[in-house]
């Protein structure tokens, strides 16, 4: 039975991957982005990051991501560019962080294992003396 996979991502790409998705959501509607890095086995590294507006400049218009089919070549091309893979993928919730209806019926990436994370709160920062991102992000993965 394969083990449930883990992503590896510094401190310091977390937090400006934190902020950039805030920032990306004016406030009002979702952001979301691609974590680009190295696979072996069950470990994951997320090294890069890009956002899916990127890719498609539409893809915050309706609220909720919705990344369009044509915006799929690009990334694919970047990732072979660089030597890259897509580790998972990230979006961010105007509240809570829960796998909604419309994220399991339309993943970013439908394969068995793919780690989708959610984000609570647009991202907002915390006023508190330590994140607490890292104890309440969602972290979906594909079913084996």
């Amino acid at each position: 039975m394969p083990r449930d996979p883990k992503l590896f991502i510094a401190a310091p790409v977390w937090s400006a991957l934190l902020s950039e998705l805030h920032r990306r959501t004016e406030g009002r509607h979702e952001s979301g982005a691609f974590l680009l890095g190295t696979k072996a086995d069950d470990h994951r590294e997320a090294q890069q990051v890009v956002y899916y507006d990127q890719f498609d400049p539409r893809a915050y218009s309706s609220g909720v991501v919705i990344l369009h089919a044509d915006s799929f070549g690009p990334l694919w091309n970047l990732c072979r560019a660089r030597n890259i893979s897509v580790v998972a993928d990230i979006h961010v919730h105007p509240r809570q962080a829960w796998q909604s209806e419309a994220d399991r019926q339309n993943p970013m990436i439908a394969r068995a294992g793919h780690l989708a994370l959610i984000v609570p709160w647009f991202a907002r920062p915390c006023r508190c003396r330590r994140s607490v991102f890292s104890n309440t992000a969602a972290i979906t993965s594909g079913a084996t």
